[in-house]
C-alpha cells in the first residue's frame, strides 16, 4: 500500500511530519536525571523520605453474557475488577532512585463464585548513573487471573516473575543505546482449563531474553530506534517447544506531549527448535499503538499486533496472529468524550513439524464508550462491547455481550 500519494510530494510529506512531531518534551530513555524529576514532579503526597502516588483501579464492571466466550452453552454473569495502585518512591542520595509499584485488585463474579480471586502485581525498580551510563534493574511478580493467548476464554491464574537490567549509554537528546538482559517464569494453575485441558502442563516456561536497541532523535524528540532481541525458551513439561529464535525490528516512538502520540515498530522474527522435527520459520513480527488529534475535539486511534505462538488447544500446532483496530474519540466538552472503536483479527494454525494450514478463527469487536473527566486525567466512563468470533470449525465459534463501566487515567 503506498504510503503518499502521487499528489503529495515527497518534501510535504516530510514537512507535514516534521511540523506534527516537533515539539519539545522530556527524552524518551530512562535518563536518570529525568525519572529523578519524574518522582518529585505532580506526586500526590510526601511523607518523610517517601513520594507516594495512589490510583483506583476499576475495570470490567458490569454484565457479560458469556464469561467463557468458547463454550457453546453461553455462561452469563455479573463482573468486577477493583482495587489500587500505589507507587512508593525514594530519592537515596544523588546517585540512586528506588521506585516500587503495589497494585492490589479483585476480580468479582457474581454468580461463578469459583472464579473470584484476589491478584496482585508488584515491581520494584532501582536507577542509577555512571557518567553517562544509565543504569535500571528491574524485579516484578505478578499473580493475577489472565488470559495466556487469545486461544482462551475463560481467564486462569497466571504467576509471572520476571528480572531485568538494562543499560543506558549515550547523549539523549541526539543518539543512544540501550542494552538489556532478562529472564521471566511463568507458572498457570495446574488445575484442568474448562474440565479437560491442562494448561500448566502445555504452557508453563522459562523465557530469557538479551536485546540491544539503538535510537536517534529527530524532529527534536521524536525517536527512531532499530532493535535486535535474542530470546530462549525452556518449557517444564513440553520440552519439544524449546528452542531459540530472534526477532530485529525498526520502529518510531512519538513524544508523549504532542499532537501524535504512541509508538509502533515492524521487523521478523525467526525460531529455531532444539527438536530437529520441528520446522525452523521466519515470519512478520511487529506492533503498534498511535493517537492522533484531530482538530480540536478528535482523536483518532490506531494499532496493530502481529506475532505467532504456541498452540495450547491444538497439539503439535502454532498459530499466526494479526489484529488491527481503528478508534476515533469525540469530545464533548473539557470533560465529556464518546468514542467508537473497531477491531478485526485473525489467528491461523499451522503443524510445527510440517507447516499444514489447520483450524482458522476469525474476530470482530466493537466498542461503543461514553466517559467524563472526574478529577485530572482520571475518566469515568461507560461502555458496551460487542465480540463476534467464527471458525473453520464449528465449536470454536463464539459470540458475547458486555456493558459496563471502566475508570481510566489518560481522559
Amino acid at each position: 500500500m503506498e504510503l503518499i500519494s502521487k499528489g503529495c510530494s515527497v518534501k510535504k510529506f516530510i514537512l507535514i511530519l516534521f511540523v506534527i512531531t516537533s515539539i519539545p518534551i522530556l527524552a524518551f530513555a530512562e535518563d536518570f536525571k529525568e525519572v529523578r524529576k519524574g518522582v518529585v514532579d505532580g506526586v500526590w503526597k510526601k511523607i518523610g523520605f517517601l513520594y507516594i502516588d495512589p490510583s483506583i483501579l476499576l475495570n470490567n464492571v458490569g454484565f457479560n453474557s458469556n464469561i467463557y466466550h468458547f463454550d457453546k452453552k453461553a455462561t452469563p454473569d455479573w463482573t468486577a475488577d477493583a482495587g489500587l495502585a500505589i507507587n512508593f518512591s525514594a530519592l537515596v542520595g544523588k546517585r540512586f532512585v528506588i521506585v516500587v509499584k503495589e497494585s492490589p485488585y479483585y476480580s468479582f463474579f457474581l454468580k461463578n463464585k469459583d472464579l473470584q480471586f484476589f491478584n496482585n502485581k508488584f515491581s520494584a525498580t532501582i536507577y542509577t548513573y555512571l557518567g553517562r551510563f544509565n543504569l535500571m534493574y528491574n524485579y516484578s511478580v505478578n499473580n493475577i487471573l489472565s488470559r495466556p493467548t487469545v486461544e482462551f476464554g475463560k481467564r486462569v491464574k497466571t504467576k509471572k516473575y520476571n528480572s531485568k537490567i538494562t543499560l543506558d549509554y549515550g547523549n539523549y537528546n541526539r543518539f543512544f543505546m540501550k542494552i538489556s538482559v532478562g529472564k521471566t517464569n511463568i507458572d498457570y494453575d495446574d488445575s484442568k482449563y474448562l474440565g479437560q485441558y491442562n494448561v500448566s502442563s502445555n504452557l508453563n516456561m522459562v523465557r530469557s531474553v538479551v536485546s540491544l536497541t539503538l535510537n536517534k532523535v529527530i524532529f527534536t524528540r521524536t525517536l527512531l530506534f532499530f532493535r535486535l532481541e535474542y530470546f530462549d525458551l525452556k518449557f517444564d513439561s513440553d520440552t519439544k517447544k524449546d528452542g531459540t529464535g530472534g526477532i530485529f525490528s525498526a520502529g518510531i516512538k512519538f513524544p508523549e506531549v504532542s499532537i501524535l502520540k504512541g509508538q509502533f515498530r515492524i521487523g521478523l522474527k525467526y525460531f529455531t527448535s532444539e527438536n530437529p522435527m520441528v520446522e525452523k520459520y521466519l515470519k512478520p513480527n511487529g506492533s503498534g499503538n498511535i493517537s492522533i488529534k484531530l482538530a480540536r475535539r478528535f482523536k483518532l486511534h490506531l494499532s496493530y499486533v502481529i506475532d505467532n505462538r504456541y498452540s495450547f488447544y491444538v497439539p503439535n500446532h502454532y498459530f499466526d496472529i494479526k489484529s488491527y483496530t481503528v478508534g476515533l474519540d469525540y469530545y464533548l466538552g473539557k470533560g465529556m468524550k464518546a468514542g467508537y472503536d473497531f477491531s478485526i483479527g485473525s489467528i491461523i494454525y499451522k503443524e510445527i513439524t510440517g507447516g499444514k494450514t489447520g483450524r482458522e478463527d476469525k474476530t470482530e469487536i466493537s466498542n461503543f464508550k461514553f466517559g467524563i473527566r472526574i478529577s485530572g486525567n482520571m475518566e469515568l466512563g461507560i461502555k458496551y462491547t460487542n465480540y463476534f468470533g467464527k471458525s473453520s470449525s464449528k465449536e470454536f465459534s463464539r459470540r458475547f455481550h458486555f456493558i459496563g463501566g471502566y475508570i481510566n487515567h489518560e481522559f
